[in-house]
């Protein structure tokens, strides 16, 4: 279950990467147009329309740097001009037929295209950036903290905490720490995807913080890791 997360996870990640890069690509691209291309004022001097009127063609004339003036056909439904409209454009220099005319629908479009891919890429991240976490957590009690062997109390369904649809299961123990004169303490596991209970003996290992024995991790490293959800 857990790899299969993963690879889902992946899959969403590069998706929503893909979407923003297709999206900056994009814009850079108009940017670099821009750029490159002398900016001016057009007037729709008239409308034109396809043989069977269903999309509309503005005619746009304009006076290039050089005083030239430029007549020419817009690309079909852009912006849904009326005559006479005035209207921002790029024309390069040298070719002025080569015009740039920006539209409501490429800037939505880069908008829906760059919102789209955080909305898909940030839950991923956001997940194996948790992983991540937990995983340090791991490490740095293992190797800091102290260990103790707990007693395995119940395995129990975690009925409140579903996951994808799927009940994980938790680890419930009990242990002394010698901090508070060998008193007993309970702990619990992080959630495990399946019934761990042909894998578990009477005890596991517990790593607890020096300072804060609230701060623990139960050591669920010996489990396959395709049950095993938080490390």
């Amino acid at each position: 279950m857990k790899n299969k997360i993963q690879l889902v996870t992946i899959a969403l990640f590069v998706l929503g990467i893909a979407f923003i890069i297709n999206a900056l690509q994009l814009y850079f691209k108009n940017q670099s147009i821009k750029a490159k291309y002398e900016k001016t004022k057009a007037v729709v001097s008239e409308i034109a329309y396809s043989v069977d009127s269903t999309f509309s063609y503005p005619i746009l004339q304009f006076k290039t740097i050089d005083n030239q003036r430029v007549r020419i056909r817009a690309m079909k439904d852009n912006m849904s001009l009326n005559k006479g409209d005035t209207v921002e454009l790029y024309y390069d220099i040298i070719n002025p037929e080569a015009i740039y005319l920006p539209t409501q629908r490429e800037n939505a479009g880069f908008f829906v295209m760059s919102i789209f891919g955080i909305l898909i890429s940030l839950p991923a991240l956001l997940y194996f950036s948790w992983q991540w976490r937990n995983n340090q957590k791991f490490k740095q009690l293992k190797s800091q903290g102290k260990k103790i062997s707990a007693k395995i109390t119940q395995v129990q369904e975690a009925t409140q905490g579903k996951l994808f649809g799927v009940t994980p299961y938790i680890v419930y123990c009990e242990g002394g720490i010698s901090n508070y004169n060998g008193a007993k303490k309970s702990f619990k596991s992080g959630r495990i995807w399946a019934n761990p209970t042909e894998f578990l003996g009477e005890d596991i290992d517990i790593y607890i913080d020096a300072v804060n024995s609230d701060v623990y991790v139960v050591d669920l490293s010996f489990l396959p890791n395709e049950i095993i959800f938080e490390y």
